[in-house]
């Protein structure tokens, strides 16, 4: 038995850009932002708006209690979804953060004209207002495994540095995770890197357990001006793509380079 990608060409379940911001955004703007947009929602095939709202609770030595003033908004989002009522494509707009994530990843050009599509107004509205603490590309990646779950060897995908797992995790017969992370320079500015990999046991619809292997790949640019815009952020994206593109290939064996498409270069795979 042998491991496949989640797709026949790639193993990507979804991709997400994640915008933080150094202050936090006021339920005013933060509801004028969603009935600005809802024109651009409707056009751009979004079938779901959902309000997020919350209570403002006060603690006092008479005890805990909901603030006087209702509910307050502390987000909105748009959803496009399946047949099935899972979400393919959602956008999110909370206080401290902005998020655009979608399950039809294709190519890097073509996600990166979609997240400017959807994203871009909203996002330079923010950016006039509010400085950006950090923004990450993170991209999920999914292999199953076709077999026993207890005989799911990781070392049908990844190479490298499987040596710090026990032996019943090498060999498949326990479940494991790996965490690594570390900073570099990009252009100047600081790059935190995360990769995580979870070993994963589901059911598929026949009940057959199932094992998978789920990888996170993130870069986090933490811009070090406050002097920052989307032309200042847009070739640091391109720059984040290809480094997620090395970081994911570096750990796969030559096999799955080649099933991925990753055996081209940084123009292969994700781009």
């Amino acid at each position: 038995m042998a491991w496949r990608p989640l797709q026949p060409n790639h193993a990507i379940e979804r991709v997400r850009i994640v915008v933080r911001f150094q202050g936090e955004l006021t339920s005013k703007f933060i509801r004028k932002l969603a009935a600005d947009g809802e024109e651009l929602r409707v056009t751009l095939g979004f079938t779901s708006k959902n309000l997020r709202e919350g209570h403002k609770i006060d603690v006092s030595p008479a005890g805990v209690s909901l603030g006087n003033r209702g509910a307050e908004l502390l987000g909105w989002d748009w959803q496009k979804l399946s047949p099935a009522n899972s979400p393919l494509e959602t956008f999110l707009v909370e206080k401290q953060h902005l998020v655009y994530e979608t399950a039809e990843y294709t190519r890097w050009g073509n996600f990166i004209s979609r997240f400017e599509e959807v994203a871009l107004p909203t996002l330079e509205a923010l950016i006039a207002v509010v400085d950006v603490a950090a923004v990450s590309l993170e991209y999920v990646d999914r292999f199953f495994f076709d077999g026993a779950p207890t005989e799911a060897s990781p070392s049908g995908v990844l190479t490298g540095f499987l040596g710090v797992l026990p032996d019943n995790a090498e060999n498949g017969q326990d479940l494991w995770h790996l965490h690594r992370g570390w900073f570099e320079a990009i252009a100047g500015e600081q790059l935190l890197i995360n990769q995580n990999f979870d070993a994963q046991d589901g059911a598929l619809i026949s009940g057959e357990p199932v094992r998978s292997l789920q990888m996170l790949t993130k870069t986090e640019l933490r811009p070090a001006s406050s002097e920052f815009d989307y032309s200042t952020l847009r070739p640091h994206l391109d720059s984040m793509h290809d480094r997620s593109n090395a970081l994911f290939r570096n750990v796969l064996t030559e096999e799955m380079q080649g099933r991925v498409g990753l055996t081209g270069g940084l123009d292969a795979g994700k781009k």
